[in-house]
């Protein structure tokens, strides 16, 4: 489900009651010491964020088509040099999939190198119809055990691993990008497993390890959320560990 969001910072908010002024819901409260705001009442109109002059409210999410998206990758093509140019991101990029293709069409027909951070996680004849359209594959592998992978980011590891076989077996170039949480997929065996499926591909170019920070905790907080997972940023040693381990199990370049 895609949509618009509000961010609340109640620690910046100075109660002046201009959200509950606009709001037409009335999911904003204030005066006589109480500030609430009642998600569920909440349609993320915006009008609360645009009167907020603090910044304890904020919209996140807005719609752009793709002529407004080559805009600002236009803007920038000057810098791209012979190997920048866009990256398609999220979220999960194929999880919009017609927009997707649209935009890495454009950027072809621009002359705009494309790559695509994806999960792999997708209809397989939707992984195949837009293989054409990207020059480089930076593919999440979260964990090689399925089960495990289940558990931690609750869908199974099959479909994501058919479709990096699929992308390798078309001549892909890939780039292998390893998110590594503290105690959830960090162990040996978990490196090992990873080193097993990069050692079985042969598009390959590099593999990233993506240590866990935590900066993206307080988000939850302002978004209502509670948080399921909280850790300090990973150590340098553990850092180095995930690296020399990889290097030590496959032949491509890690980092």
């Amino acid at each position: 489900e895609f949509g618009r969001e509000i961010l609340f910072s109640p620690e910046k908010c100075v109660g002046c009651g201009r959200c509950a002024a606009v709001c037409p819901t009335g999911c904003h409260t204030c005066g006589a010491g109480r500030r609430l705001f009642d998600r569920a009442k909440c349609d993320a109109c915006g009008r609360c964020a645009k009167a907020c002059f603090t910044g304890a409210i904020e919209l996140a999410g807005y719609e752009a088509g793709v002529d407004l998206a080559m805009e600002s990758v236009l803007a920038d093509k000057p810098f791209y040099g012979a190997d920048g140019g866009l990256t398609v991101s999220g979220g999960e990029p194929l999880a919009q999939f017609d927009f997707t293709s649209a935009l890495l069409e454009r950027a072809r027909a621009e002359g705009v190198n494309t790559a695509l951070d994806t999960c792999g996680f997708a209809p397989q004849d939707l992984a195949r119809k837009i293989f054409p359209l990207v020059d480089v594959w930076l593919y999440d592998l979260k964990c090689a055990d399925s089960e495990k992978h289940k558990r931690l980011a609750g869908q199974p590891n099959a479909l994501i691993l058919e479709n990096l076989r699929m992308v390798d077996g078309l001549g892909g170039r890939i780039i292998i990008r390893c998110p590594l949480a503290p105690g959830l997929n960090d162990s040996e065996a978990d490196l090992e497993g990873i080193a097993d499926i990069v050692n079985s591909l042969k598009g390959v170019e590099g593999v990233h390890t993506e240590p866990y920070h935590p900066i993206g905790e307080p988000k939850y907080a302002r978004l209502g959320r509670k948080c399921a997972y909280t850790a300090p940023f990973t150590p340098k040693e553990e850092r180095l560990r995930y690296i020399e381990t990889l290097r030590r199990l496959v032949s491509v370049p890690v980092d």
